[in-house]
């Protein structure tokens, strides 16, 4: 084991390049201790050594600190038991020579199956992918492993004694101590996603099991917290999530986005005694297109017009594609002044400029609206969508 290096969790502990040479110095130092304290005691023949092979053992290795207790034990029994430099037998001598020995050789099996099971224990953590770290409840780090190290792109001897505060988003901080103060010994395992800064300074989401560690009083006196990067998995539930509320030709409100927005709309209003309107619009003289161009002209139209709707609309409204070539405004406010019930005329005047299609035809297109209004029609939103559908119809057949 002569010159194996060891890793005590972030802190390099090695046993030394000439471990025989340093345990042979363990040995003097333990000599000269014993021989100026207890100079003539034969009850404390061996006291002094213990701390010696301990220190060697953990120092220098099995083999070296089992020389060293050699040498301990020799030393011990001719030096210090009486009649003193001598290596006359005696009941007691012996007997203590041999719990010393045992007693040493006891010592430096445990120390070595704990530098083993200390090897065991950091292969698995640092061949993890996982990002591994220990802290205490003030955010001090304790320990990383090498995944955490690659991907925040410092060495463990930079981070270990810092905070891992400034790793994390400024604006997820509060978020994640509170979960963190929230572990307790009843509830020890808390999980937490958030935003990280990685080696690059890009923002990644990262999701965090955190275990509190309980003293024998059970009380928490640091945490372990396993990570995996899951920013990939975070962008396909948002795509996923844009697709189900969003129409994936004009990237408008869909039907069921539409639904929650009036929703809430009127929700609001109930509470601050405000009004909503729905407007329904439908496009006049579009299926010509579709018929004559095709229908990735009629594609390239819609995607043109829902952007000159979005344009004259505020950021407050919701304009949605419902389906087809029909499309439903929601306009919110305390009142409809002169601007807001205009909004439909700016919408028809924007859908009635001409489009220019990429294969360079020019379309025009016309629409026909209708609306409705809470609280005067219906304080049901598939109701008031019913009603400005059903005006809109009633205009359009009458044109």
């Amino acid at each position: 084991m002569t010159g194996t290096r060891f890793t005590n969790l972030n802190n390099t502990i090695s046993i030394v390049k000439n471990p025989y040479f340093f345990a042979f110095l363990i040995f003097l130092v333990a000599i000269c201790i014993r021989l100026i304290i207890f100079p003539v005691n034969p009850y404390q023949v061996y006291l002094i050594f213990f701390p010696a092979i301990i220190t060697s053992f953990y120092f220098c290795g099995f083999n070296a600190g089992a020389t060293t207790l050699q040498m301990c034990a020799t030393s011990a029994y001719y030096i210090f038991n009486p009649p003193f430099w001598s290596f006359k037998y005696s009941f007691e001598a012996v007997f203590g020579l041999l719990f010393f020995s045992a007693s040493g050789l006891l010592i430096g099996k445990i120390i070595e199956n704990l530098r083993l099971n200390e090897q065991r224990y950091l292969a698995l953590l640092n061949n993890q992918t996982d990002l591994v770290s220990r802290f205490k409840a003030d955010g001090t780090i304790l320990f990383i492993n090498s995944a955490y190290s690659d991907f925040f792109g410092v060495n463990h001897r930079t981070l270990v004694g810092k905070r891992w505060h400034p790793i994390a988003h400024p604006d997820d901080l509060e978020m994640i101590n509170e979960k963190i103060n929230g572990i307790t010994h009843k509830n020890l395992t808390v999980i937490i996603e958030n935003r990280v800064f990685d080696k690059n300074n890009e923002i990644r989401w990262v999701q965090f099991i955190n275990h509190g560690i309980l003293d024998s009083n059970s009380k928490i006196v640091e945490y372990q917290s396993v990570g995996r990067d899951i920013t990939d998995i975070r962008l396909e539930q948002n795509r996923i999530t844009h697709l189900a509320h969003h129409d994936p030709l004009t990237g408008l409100p869909n039907r069921l986005l539409l639904d929650d927005r009036l929703l809430q709309a009127i929700s609001f209003a109930k509470r601050t005694l405000g009004k909503v309107r729905v407007y329904c619009f439908d496009l006049d003289k579009f299926k010509p297109i579709n018929d004559k161009f095709g229908h990735a002209a009629g594609d390239e139209v819609l995607q043109e017009l829902s952007q000159r709707m979005k344009s004259v609309i505020r950021e407050s409204d919701t304009i949605c594609r419902l389906g087809g070539d029909e499309f439903i405004l929601i306009v919110s406010d305390k009142e409809f002044d002169t601007t807001q019930a205009n909004i439909a005329e700016r919408v028809i005047e924007q859908i009635s400029r001409p489009v220019k299609l990429t294969n360079g035809n020019v379309v025009f297109v016309t629409a026909t609206f209708g609306f409705s209004e809470y609280p005067i029609d219906s304080n049901i939103p598939c109701e008031l969508i019913k009603i400005a559908d059903n005006r809109m119809l009633q205009l359009k057949h009458s044109l």
